[in-house]
């Protein structure tokens, strides 16, 4: 992984703009690149901060991280890079969306919003299970639409006995 800057002028100023790109070898053996994140402009001390994660990312021996790795400083180190990762995201789309507000106060808005499992025993064995989200009051319904964001839409319950489960269409 490393940072890619992209320049480009625009109102007779030049502007820098950053992502997060890998070398991927393809099937027939050709090296391509891959943008895993965007930053956009980032400033002298985040391009630093970034350079030095990926730097920890990727290891001294230039190994790939796991998804779930065992170690738990690699474990540590990858929660700790996308949190970062999250947090830079959450504050470009409050300054591009809804400037006044930080990732703190974007996440402490959002985190009222839960998912929850609700299992219901049926009267023939088997188990009903409904997987559902809380609704968002008034306050983050309008966070969520001036961040541009969507909610998917609540999974359909499901019936299971043992190891069988069947999705059941509701209407």
């Amino acid at each position: 992984m490393f940072l890619r800057a992209t320049t480009r002028k625009k109102d007779g100023k030049t502007h820098r703009y950053y992502s997060v790109v890998e070398n991927r070898r393809v099937r027939d053996g050709r090296s391509v690149q891959k943008t895993l994140l965007y930053l956009g402009e980032i400033k002298d001390g985040q391009k630093a901060g970034w350079s030095k994660a990926i730097e920890v990312v990727e290891g001294k021996e230039n190994r790939q991280m796991s998804l779930f790795p065992e170690d738990r400083v690699e474990s540590h180190i990858f929660v700790s890079f996308l949190a970062y990762c999250m947090h830079v995201t959450l504050r470009q789309l409050a300054r591009t969306y809804s400037s006044g507000l930080s990732p703190r106060s974007i996440l402490e808005q959002l985190k009222v919003i839960q998912m929850i499992d609700v299992h219901v025993p049926t009267t023939d064995g088997r188990e009903l299970r409904m997987s559902r989200y809380t609704k968002p009051d008034k306050t983050q319904q309008l966070l969520l639409e001036r961040l541009n964001f969507k909610l998917p839409p609540q999974p359909p319950p499901e019936i299971s006995m043992g190891s069988n489960t069947t999705v059941v269409k509701t209407f």
